[in-house]
Order: structure tokens, then C-alpha cells, then sequence
């Protein structure tokens, strides 16, 4: 009994021993166990998140100790670095990997100059485009410099003024898009005969490749087969103002307005009347006066408007009937007849009127004849 008791007291001794034993190898193994890094990992030929860093969670890496970000023509590549990881030259940067962020978060901007003439007409939203910054705080940089756009990453000695239309410098990714300056004028550009119906054509209006705030769109047409359309800032533009095709050309202020054809309908606008319409209203108006006379007032008469807009002021009229009774054969009896109070129809004026010119007509020659009045 001793014996066996004795035996399975050691026996328990050591399992406990062994056991310790184990759990303390366990602790020192992982403690001497670094811990993983983290790595931002994506690309955005999967998905265009992987441009901007913010939208991004950190992942951890099996073995890296680096974190890269890379630029494949265009296509934005983050992840762990490792041996089989091609990473040189301006299109990829290393960082230092931590297990608690990742710090592969550069920001990415577009990058063009003015000797890409796309910079200026588009969007510049074109993947190849895409540029790696050196921080993640750095800044997206879109200037015009002599009438032509350039983007890029900002660098520290870029600064634009608070009011400045034509220079930009924003934060996040991707912000220096987007046509610039967003107010210039679209315009057709085209020319031959693959421009006399842009209706038809595949032509479509776009930015003009320089950049001038008083810009106007041209047309140019010799015949409907020889037509030229785009930008009076145009390098080389027939229609900038100083060259002898200019005053030849259609200019407009407006986006697309350039867009006419050689030939089109003229509709014309014209005033439609007619002598017997016009005769029609006059006799109304003339009517509808004589039924609702308007008195005026004359020193020795009274008369409706109608009639007496047709009488000759007083004075000559009394001189022309004496002048006239004065040219009188002597055997014809004169007789002055008061008018006061008298409206004599119109027909009667008219005639007063005749003979009043008659008259004043016949005194004219009498002067003339007696060498009043000279001859020419």
C-alpha cells in the first residue's frame, strides 16, 4: 500500500510539472511574437474607393513590415510589401508599417500640363491621369497658365488667391477635377466637310483649348462643303480679329451657338395690311368723330373737329375772299355771308378751300404780270 501511494504521488508531481512547464513556453512564445502590421490593401481596378484613403479600412499583413502604394498607368494599387512586390521610382512609395494604422495613405490627385490639350477640354477624369502624392495632407493643385490648364499635387510654394477663378488648390482625393474654369465658353471645332450639319455629324461642342474670358465661338463658310467652326482664341483662327478672312466670319458669345448651317430657311416677318383696310379704318375713325363732335373753339366759329381741321386760320381766309371779290367782274354782285354759328357740310369747305387757292393763285399772276413779283 505504501508503495503504490508513494508511486501515484509523484506520478501527479510530475504531470503538474510538466503542464507548468508547457504554459510557461507558451508565454514566453508569445511574447517573443511581433505583432502583425496594417496595411491599407485595394486597387482601383476593383473598385475606385481605393483612390481615397478615408473610405479605406486598414488590414493586417501575414509578414510584411511595409506598406505600398502604387501606380500601374493609372491604376491605384495599396497593400502589404513584400520580395514579390515590384516598388521603384516615382510611381511607388514605401512606408513604414505599424500595427495600428496604415500608413499608406497617400492622397491622389490628377496630373496633366498644357501640352495635353485634354487637360483643358475635359474633365480630366481619364484614369491615366492619376497621380501619387507624397503625404496624405498633401493638396490638389488646377492652374491656367498661359491660357492652357495644368494639374498636379500641390507643392508647398503653390498658393491661389481667395478670388482667383483660374487657380484652385483643395484637399481629398481626386478634388483637382472637373472642367476649369468652369464658366468658359463651349464652342463646335471642326472644319471641311464633316462640319456643314453638326446635326448630322459626330462633332460635339467642348472646351476651347485656350482659355480667354472674353472668348467667343466663330463660323467661317465658303460653300456648304467648306465650312470651319471653333474658338476666335484658336491658335492660328481665321477669325481672331486680325487676319483678312475675319470680316467674313459669324461670332457669337454663347455656348454651342455656333452651330448654323450654310444654308437655311429664312423666315421673314413682315407688317400684312391692305389701302382698302386702312381706308376702312379711317372712314370709321372719321365717323365715329362726326357722331360724337368735339367742340372747338374759334374766334368767329364753332365747329366740329372734323371740319374745322380743314378751315384756314381766320385772317387768310377774310383777306382770300376780299382778294377774290376784288378780281370780281364788276356786273357780278358781292355778298359777304356771316359764317358765325354756320357748319357747313364738308363738301362745301372743300370747295371753299378750292376757291380760296384759286384766288390767292390769281392774285399770285396779277402780281406778276403788273412786275410785282420777279420771274425766275
Amino acid at each position: 500500500m505504501h508503495t503504490t501511494k508513494g508511486t501515484t504521488t509523484y506520478g501527479h508531481r510530475l504531470l503538474i510539472g510538466v503542464y507548468i512547464a508547457t504554459l510557461l513556453m507558451t508565454m514566453v512564445s508569445a511574447q517573443e511574437e511581433p505583432p502583425k502590421m496594417k496595411c491599407f490593401q485595394c486597387s482601383s481596378k476593383d473598385s475606385q474607393e481605393c483612390l481615397d484613403y478615408s473610405k479605406l479600412p486598414a488590414k493586417e499583413c501575414d509578414e510584411a513590415t511595409k506598406c505600398f502604394t502604387k501606380n500601374d498607368n493609372g491604376v491605384i494599387t495599396r497593400g502589404c510589401f513584400t520580395s514579390n512586390v515590384e516598388c521603384s521610382g516615382d510611381n511607388c512609395k514605401l512606408c513604414d508599417a505599424n500595427a495600428d494604422t496604415a500608413c499608406n495613405n497617400h492622397n491622389i490627385c490628377k496630373k496633366c500640363t498644357g501640352d495635353d490639350v485634354a487637360c483643358s477640354q475635359t474633365d480630366a477624369s481619364a484614369d491615366k491621369y492619376n497621380d501619387i502624392c507624397a503625404t496624405s495632407a498633401t493638396e490638389c493643385f488646377v492652374n491656367v497658365k498661359d491660357k492652357k490648364v495644368e494639374r498636379r499635387c500641390a507643392s508647398d510654394s503653390d498658393s491661389c488667391d481667395a478670388s482667383s477663378s483660374t487657380c484652385r488648390k483643395t484637399s481629398g482625393a481626386i478634388s483637382n477635377t472637373g472642367i476649369f474654369p468652369s464658366s468658359r465658353i463651349h464652342c463646335y471645332q471642326c472644319s471641311e466637310s464633316g462640319c456643314s450639319d453638326i446635326t448630322t455629324s459626330n462633332v460635339k461642342s467642348q472646351p476651347c483649348q485656350n482659355y480667354d474670358v472674353d472668348d467667343q465661338c466663330y463660323m467661317l463658310a465658303e460653300s456648304d462643303t467648306k465650312i470651319e467652326r471653333g474658338c476666335k482664341s484658336d491658335s492660328g483662327s481665321k477669325c481672331s480679329g486680325s487676319t483678312e478672312d475675319s470680316k467674313d466670319c459669324y461670332s457669337c458669345k454663347t455656348d454651342n451657338c455656333n452651330n448654323s448651317t450654310y444654308k437655311k430657311n429664312q423666315k421673314l416677318k413682315c407688317i400684312q395690311c391692305s389701302i382698302f383696310n386702312s381706308m376702312k379704318d379711317r372712314i370709321a375713325s372719321r365717323n365715329n368723330r362726326q357722331a360724337r363732335p368735339k367742340i372747338v373753339r374759334r374766334k368767329f366759329s364753332i365747329m366740329p373737329k372734323s371740319h374745322a381741321s380743314l378751315c384756314l386760320p381766320i385772317p387768310v381766309y377774310i383777306v382770300a375772299v376780299y382778294m377774290t371779290m376784288l378780281n370780281m367782274p364788276k356786273n357780278v354782285e358781292r355778298k359777304i355771308v356771316p359764317v358765325r354759328n354756320a357748319i357747313p357740310p364738308m363738301d362745301a369747305i372743300r370747295k371753299q378751300r378750292k376757291i380760296v387757292l384759286l384766288a390767292l393763285y390769281a392774285v399770285a399772276m396779277r402780281k406778276r404780270n403788273a412786275g410785282m413779283m420777279p420771274t425766275h
